[in-house]
């Protein structure tokens, strides 16, 4: 928050413009109940420097503290139409018995929830032979490379769990395209660009009930909710 509230602050000297902000972040995330007083009197001080607040999701707006909320005066509904034919299509696979194929694509971030869907891997492909996971994402906070390898390589299904490492461009549309089912399993987020993205190839999801993940799937048709942190 440090360095964008010293974005927006320059930004208002210099221009002596009005200043729109964005919203697309968890407020959690600022941990304002266990901050000092001045922390907090700061993070005041910056909002009420913008003009105008934009939230990015309808269900976002009463997350925030009561201080920026009064500001969150205009609200941007997103959402990709829900296609009915996903999960079809996807049962369909099943009856057939081909090989269903689970992804993630994020950041390799505790916090997302890799690793439960990690120890749902391990579980699901005990007794089920038609499927396999594949994780796309860099090292995120609290993890290094070394620790996600080797939790990857040490495990029985080597190969149909399976970690790709980072994913960008063409490498991402692949990773997509591949898919058959896109999972995320966040502890907290605001509007995860990554479910849209999932949804714009047409993609079933399966999603923790988090932030605006509702506002994302749109009248709740577009996938499965499960709740954060569990199995």
């Amino acid at each position: 928050f440090l360095k964008d509230s010293l974005f927006i602050l320059l930004v208002k000297c210099l221009s002596q413009a009005h200043v729109i902000g964005w919203v697309h972040m968890d407020p959690h995330r600022l941990a304002l109940d266990s901050r000092s007083q001045w922390f907090k009197k700061y993070v005041n001080w910056v909002v009420g420097k913008v003009d105008l607040w934009v939230s990015c999701a309808p269900s976002l707006v009463d997350s925030w503290p009561c201080f920026l909320r009064a500001q969150l005066t205009t609200v941007v509904s997103n959402g990709v139409s829900d296609d009915a034919g996903r999960f079809a299509r996807l049962a369909d696979q099943q009856e057939k018995g081909e090989i269903c194929r689970i992804g993630y694509l994020s950041a390799m971030d505790r916090e997302k929830g890799w690793r439960e869907l990690f120890r749902v891997a391990l579980q699901l492909c005990e007794v089920n032979n038609d499927l396999e996971f594949h994780f796309h994402g860099g090292v995120g906070a609290g993890e290094t490379e070394e620790k996600i390898s080797s939790l990857f390589k040490h495990q029985p299904f080597v190969d149909r769990i399976v970690w790709h490492g980072t994913a960008w461009g063409e490498q991402k549309t692949i990773a997509f395209e591949k898919m058959d089912l896109y999972c995320f399993p966040s502890y907290t987020e605001a509007f995860p660009l990554s479910v849209l993205e999932a949804m714009s190839f047409s993609l079933p999801i399966v999603a923790s009930r988090v932030g605006a993940i509702d506002d994302a799937l749109v009248s709740n048709k577009g996938g499965w909710f499960c709740e954060a942190r569990s199995q």
